[in-house]
């Protein structure tokens, strides 16, 4: 009986670390607010328990927001600390979804757990109505740094940021 006990002990804390494991790297935002034909910064952030290396994501943009684009055309996703000296590359992959990557070509990993590792400036048309949209972060991926890890561990949950147009 006691042997038994044990097994199933052992097979619950197997069962509880790996559906915890899928939780260990989240991405979030938080909702912002800009006028017709003004630019909003949102920020993403990442909480992780993972080595992260390497970052991937599809931004699904609404009818009437774009992404805001510097002197040289170029979207403006900027690296916070977390991922400085990270290349970021964003290209539109179809009208109103772009990819995102990110990664360091020195082998830097994001530092620390916690807290923005990008941010992204959007804008609104000129002629957008007030109320709420929004915007869609799909298809997210991490790289780690440990590859012993499980290659699904990589696939992470679809994200949104809420932009309220006033």
């Amino acid at each position: 009986m006691e042997k038994m006990k044990l097994i199933w002990t052992i097979l619950l804390v197997v069962a509880v670390s790996t559906v915890s494991r899928a939780g260990d790297n989240v991405f979030s935002t938080i909702g912002v607010t800009a006028a017709p034909g003004q630019e909003a910064v949102i920020n993403i952030s990442l909480d992780n328990s993972d080595e992260v290396n390497g970052l991937q994501f599809d931004i699904v943009l609404p009818e009437g927001i774009q992404l805001a684009t510097d002197d040289h055309g170029s979207s403006l996703v900027v690296p916070t600390e977390r991922t400085k000296g990270f290349s970021v590359m964003c290209k539109k992959v179809e009208p109103n979804r772009y990819r995102l990557m990110s990664l360091s070509f020195q082998g830097a990993k994001v530092k620390g757990n916690a807290g923005p590792v990008f941010s992204v400036t959007v804008k609104c048309d000129a002629a957008m109505k007030k109320g709420d949209c929004t915007i869609r972060f799909e298809e997210v991926h991490l790289s780690f740094v440990n590859t012993e890890l499980n290659k699904t561990d990589s696939n992470l949950p679809s994200f949104e940021a809420k932009v309220t147009v006033n």
